[in-house]
């Protein structure tokens, strides 16, 4: 009961009111500013969920694991466009307000930013529009459309918002997209009229109105582009080059998400590719209090070292389980009916996958608040080895299972590796005071390997 009632306490509105008045202004402005972000994100995948439940009762299993894999697809070509200038031009722009430049000094990060990214996004076009092409032959019009996302892409200035402390804006601007896309696909299923191509569709035009309107956003701060000056090619060159690496990191992290889905896409066909899909689209709306639970703990241990790090750090864990535990059985036992309700009979052979979503669910929580302190300490060389280390275990699971019922398990002994990669890279005395908390971590771990065991051998 002890672990239960103080679990309980630190997710509920008393935890929050308790960082605020107990945290430094710093990191108490960091919460607030970070939740702000957060309720976003939370909001756009709720609004992504129900266009997933639209377009699966819209269109049949086939067409639904198409439009999956071929938005899956050109996720990819969309981190070769950006190139890493998003965190770049953040980084600059950020810079520049802190220390109260001219909005000069902006307008010439953004012209730089549109520069590097027109360069990257006309070639990345081409080869996606090839590329998609090819996997569809038959559907040309349709990789034209995904495709056209990338063509439009330096147009988003969203991290302006960001950098000039505009986060609910930059809220909106994330949750935008979505709604947008959502609220197409709500008329073309009342009129009767959705199908493969009219769901390419609505996620091309919601991509152009979100763009258009956080550019209209910008005007507002006064960082228009002078896209008659926006210099050379070599000098894009230069602002690629220093974005290469940052790239490479999304380009991971991206595959970290979806590589399980392409994989069965390719390996099984669009039909079982719909039934993954959707599968999926469960398991992530299990773990949306996640996304939150990372940017709380990220405050939370802002400034700690030491034994206060350690017990701040148990604490976090107990807050994960008391999440994880439930949220695993009723994925595991009320998953599979759930998702024939709300998804349709026709994805009834999806129930099985859920149910092998289970454990991954139960591990990202728990590796969710090791991986806020990697984030919060550790820096992005840190950040990049964990994703390298998660993404090897998940690519050697998918080497491993040969069923569509079993590829969960390949993203949840990726997860798995990813928890033990955060855990060692942990400082060394770190880790003594984590294991020495025995009064914390212990009873978390071991519920977590007893809920993973039920589910197992369900």
């Amino acid at each position: 009961m002890w672990f239960w009632r103080e679990a309980f306490g630190r997710s509920s509105v008393l935890f929050w009111l308790r960082i605020r008045t107990g945290c430094a202004p710093m990191a108490d402005s960091i919460f607030r500013r970070t939740l702000t972000s957060a309720s976003g994100r939370i909001v756009g995948v709720a609004a992504g969920l129900l266009a997933s439940v639209l377009l699966a009762h819209g269109l049949a299993p086939a067409e639904f694991g198409l439009h999956a894999v071929l938005i899956g697809a050109n996720a990819y070509a969309l981190v070769f466009a950006e190139f890493g200038q998003f965190q770049i031009a953040l980084t600059r722009a950020s810079a520049s307000v802190h220390e109260r430049q001219p909005v000069s000094a902006l307008q010439a990060i953004a012209a730089a930013y549109f520069r590097a990214r027109m360069t990257a996004a006309v070639p990345m076009f081409l080869v996606s529009v090839a590329a998609l092409s090819l996997f569809v032959p038959a559907e040309w019009d349709v990789a034209l459309l995904v495709s056209f996302v990338v063509l439009v892409a330096p147009f988003q200035f969203d991290w302006l918002l960001v950098a000039t402390g505009r986060d609910r804006h930059f809220a909106m601007a994330m949750a935008l997209r979505p709604i947008i896309n959502c609220v197409i696909l709500v008329f073309a299923t009342l009129f009767g009229v959705l199908s493969l191509e009219v769901a390419v569709t609505s996620f091309t035009i919601s991509f152009l109105l979100t763009f258009g309107l956080v550019w209209a956003w910008t005007f507002l701060d006064g960082a228009r582009v002078r896209f008659w000056s926006v210099g050379s090619l070599g000098a894009a060159q230069a602002e690629l080059r220093d974005g290469a690496g940052l790239m490479l990191a999304a380009l991971v992290q991206q595959a970290q998400l979806n590589m399980d889905l392409l994989w069965a896409g390719a390996a099984f066909g669009p039909v079982q590719a719909g039934y993954y899909a959707v599968a999926s689209q469960a398991a992530t709306a299990s773990v949306i209090p996640a996304m939150a639970l990372l940017w709380t703990v990220q405050s939370s241990i802002a400034g700690r070292k030491g034994p206060d790090l350690a017990i701040e750090l148990g604490s976090s864990i107990r807050v994960a389980v008391f999440y994880a535990v439930p949220t695993m059985l009723a994925l595991a036992l009320a998953g599979p009916m759930l998702t024939v309700v709300v998804f349709g009979a026709s994805y009834a052979p999806a129930a099985a996958v859920v149910e092998a979503f289970a454990p991954y669910v139960g591990v990202r929580y728990v590796g969710i608040v090791l991986l806020a302190v990697i984030v919060v300490g550790g820096g992005r060389l840190r950040v990049f080895a964990l994703s390298l280390v998660s993404l090897a275990g998940t690519t050697s699971g998918l080497a491993v299972f040969h069923s569509i019922d079993s590829l969960p398990y390949a993203r949840a002994i990726g997860e798995a590796a990813g928890l033990v990669g955060s855990f060692c890279l942990l400082p060394k005395q770190m880790r003594w005071l984590v294991l020495g908390n025995a009064g914390l971590v212990p009873p978390a771990l071991a519920m977590v390997a007893t809920g993973s065991f039920i589910v197992l051998c369900l």
